[in-house]
């Protein structure tokens, strides 16, 4: 089957809403997750089959569970004795809320639902019970669609039309799979860093996020050099000084050492460092913020910022919202 419009991670409410109305649901066998995870390198690609990436549709008013969901969400399935099983994942899958799982039919018009088939997924935990279900589409082999309620089925009140993902771009890579390019990549030469490029950092939201720009050059005695540019970072996002003070010309053994080529157009990087103070306290409280907290048994946390290189073209501008 086609692959799935990437161009729909951009997508409002009205337009995903407007999908899933139309759209038929297909079975949700060809949907559950088998755990497989693989880069494609020629379309700068990402199938994980671990689970279903969440998407929100953009421009929603901030509300508490707008918030939550921000912060990353991904939903994964499975077959249980008599059907099937599945959960929302937060946080990179470090909080999950458990769902029942029940293949329904409407033959007739039921408040906002046309007839036809759903999947409902009902919360289970005792603190979610009756207050939320969604009703979920699988439409493709790596697309399926939701609506979030708030309320008893059928009789909620929808909230949002999300999108659910098991193939995406580089673009939208979260840890795993940051993880799995950087394990398969190589210490870059010193002529495969020259250009300038793109600086994306893994947020809490488990995909990439614009923090600067990063040219390498060389000096006039033809030694490499690195600038940082952090004057275009999104609105509203905390950038220690400390992150761009990294990025220069001193650090560059550093930074080879952190860094492995993905291609000519990526590299990923991972710099492990000590933070201290208020800064460290907001963190290990679980603030979102650019760095991620790594647990060393008898030994003091350190935090790592995972971020993205993406090669600019000579003469485009960058673009980081």
């Amino acid at each position: 089957m086609p692959k799935p419009d990437f161009g729909m991670i951009d997508w409002t409410d009205a337009q995903l809403d407007a999908m899933f109305l139309r759209s038929e649901a297909k079975p949700l066998d060809g949907f559950l997750n088998a755990g497989e995870h693989r880069v494609e390198p020629g379309s700068h690609e990402i199938y994980n089959d671990q689970r279903w990436k969440g998407f929100m549709p953009k421009g929603l008013l901030a509300t508490e569970a707008t918030a939550r969901l921000s912060l990353g969400f991904a939903k994964k399935l499975w077959r249980v004795k008599k059907g099937f099983g599945g959960e929302t994942q937060y946080y990179g899958g470090t909080i999950a809320t458990a769902h029942s799982i029940k293949n329904i039919t409407l033959d007739r018009q039921t408040h906002d639902l046309p007839p036809g088939r759903y999947v409902l997924f009902g919360y289970t935990d005792p603190v979610f019970e009756h207050l939320f279900y969604d009703l979920v589409k699988p439409i493709s082999d790596d697309l399926m669609l939701f609506r979030g309620y708030t309320g008893q089925f059928p009789d909620g009140k929808r909230g949002w039309t999300a999108l659910l993902l098991r193939r995406y771009p580089f673009a939208q890579m979260g840890i795993d799979d940051h993880d799995l390019l950087f394990a398969r990549g190589s210490t870059p030469a010193e002529k495969d860093l020259l250009g300038s490029w793109r600086l994306d950092a893994l947020y809490y939201s488990n995909q990439p996020v614009g923090i600067g720009r990063v040219r390498f050059d060389r000096s006039p005695n033809g030694k490499l050099q690195v600038d940082c540019d952090p004057s275009g970072s999104q609105q509203g996002l905390l950038l220690p000084k400390f992150v761009a003070e990294h990025f220069q010309t001193g650090r560059i053994p550093t930074l080879r050492k952190e860094l492995r080529t993905v291609d000519g157009e990526y590299l990923v990087g991972k710099w492990t460092t000590d933070i201290r103070g208020p800064y460290a306290k907001f963190l290990l409280a679980g603030s979102p913020g650019l760095f991620h907290p790594e647990k060393r048994t008898g030994r003091a946390t350190r935090f790592a910022l995972y971020y993205l290189l993406t090669r600019v073209a000579p003469g485009a501008t960058v673009a980081l919202s």
